[in-house]
């Protein structure tokens, strides 16, 4: 090889390793991120395609619904509010309620047997006032809606014993005693009658013809 040859060889040589270095280089330096620009910086972030729904605000005057009654006293307690604002399917529903919490108690099954004499079932009424009067017989109250209800179907006899026991359990109750004189008058029993009517007087109960006996619980007191 001459000399010129050479020198050419050596400079292609040089060239081509010049080449080879500068590509490695540009493939281990890291490529630079795109710079963002100052307005997508400042862009506010894109909302969903389909955003959650809010709950809808409540009704505006309408009051929220009361919780529904827990215990015994609570349950009577509505019943009875029933019971006087003549809702009465309401009433024999929560105080059958009560009286499955409260299976040996009598005082639901006279609120029972008072709302279902109300409502015509006279039957149904006579099995829950009788279980009442049998669990708990001095129950003057039991005693008072038992007789009241005998005296109603015509059993006037054992209605006035019920009515006779109740009111020496309670001498003084302006309920009793009238329930006590208007089955008297009922009956006809004229000399019973008057000593039931003074008694009655003096506990301030006029007893008025024709009083339902089972109208509300603002007459006959339930048992507390």
């Amino acid at each position: 090889m001459n000399k010129s040859a050479l020198i050419i060889a050596m400079a292609a040589w040089t060239f081509l390793a010049a080449g080879a270095t500068g590509c490695k280089r540009r493939e281990d330096t890291p490529t630079p991120a795109p710079a963002v620009s100052e307005h997508a910086a400042k862009a506010p972030p894109v909302a969903p395609a389909h955003p959650a729904k809010a709950p809808p605000p409540p009704a505006r005057g309408a009051p929220p619904a009361p919780p529904p009654p827990q215990g015994l006293r609570e349950i009577l307690l509505e019943g009875r509010k029933a019971f006087n604002e003549e809702r009465l399917d309401q009433a024999a529903a929560l105080f059958t309620q009560a009286a499955e919490l409260a299976p040996t108690s009598a005082e639901p099954l006279v609120d029972l047997g008072r709302t279902w004499v109300r409502q015509g079932s006279q039957g149904k009424a006579l099995v829950a006032l009788s279980r009442a009067v049998e669990l708990n017989p001095e129950d003057a109250f039991a005693l008072l809606n038992l007789g009241h209800l005998l005296t109603l179907m015509g059993d006037e006899k054992p209605g006035l014993d019920h009515l006779r026991k109740a009111a020496a359990l309670k001498p003084r109750h302006p309920a009793i005693l009238c329930g006590l004189v208007l089955a008297l008058k009922k009956a006809g029993k004229a000399d019973e009658l008057a000593a039931a009517q003074k008694k009655a007087q003096a506990a301030g109960s006029p007893c008025p013809e024709g009083k339902d006996p089972f109208a509300s619980y603002g007459d006959v007191k339930p048992p507390k």
